[in-house]
């Protein structure tokens, strides 16, 4: 939904975002466009609501864009071993068509890409960005958790841990996980198939992406 409301400058890139700004009159104007489409846009799709979560694999494109046009705005960083993330990304082919995951070198670049882009905005919007290293949310769900709602500003409800049996709208390919609890059954998975995957590792490596296994 996010990427919808910065169609005017997708994909990103300075002249764009230059154009963009210009063409709407300046910053203020410009990030407020941003801003009542993207409240307009979540309107329109789930009504009215105190709250959005907003998950997507493109997001880190349009932090900056979020961060201008709507202050309030609270982003949640949530990293997971490299490994772990390029096979589930191979395995599974995306519906939109994400050609990028079809090919393990185009995945590491594509993640060296995504770590780059996120340390630029976390080292430009101190404060503004939580990073929440997955396999620690697993390990320690209850501080990890704790911490999740005290940057959002929001009171943790007591029945936190049954998030599972919440009936709400759930639209991305993460539809039937979270109808499951917390679980570390994705922990590592890669490893079932590591004798397949040395040209992943080698690629995670060749690129430079933080975490990528040792040789």
């Amino acid at each position: 939904m996010l990427r919808l409301a910065c169609l005017g400058f997708s994909p990103p890139s300075p002249a764009r975002v230059e154009e963009f700004v210009r063409s709407s009159g300046g910053e203020a104007p410009a990030w407020g466009r941003v801003a009542d489409t993207y409240v307009s846009k979540l309107r329109n799709r789930f009504g009215r609501a105190d709250g959005v979560i907003d998950k997507g694999l493109v997001n880190y494109l349009y932090v900056g864009a979020l961060a201008l046009g709507l202050p309030q705005a609270r982003i949640v960083h949530m990293r997971r071993d490299p490994m772990d993330v390029g096979w589930s990304c191979f395995r599974r082919r995306f519906h939109e068509g994400l050609h990028w995951s079809y090919d393990f070198d185009s995945i590491a670049a594509f993640l060296r890409v995504y770590e780059g882009i996120v340390g630029y905005w976390k080292r430009n919007l101190p404060g503004r960005i939580l990073t929440v290293e997955f396999e620690q949310l697993l390990s320690d769900p209850e501080s990890e958790t704790a911490r999740i709602f005290e940057f959002a500003g929001l009171e943790r409800p007591s029945d936190w841990r049954s998030f599972h049996e919440q009936r709400g709208v759930v639209l991305t390919s993460s539809q039937q996980q979270v109808r499951r609890p917390l679980s570390a059954e994705g922990v590592g998975a890669w490893r079932r198939y590591e004798k397949h995957l040395g040209p992943l590792k080698e690629a995670l490596r060749r690129y430079g992406v933080p975490g990528a296994p040792p040789a």
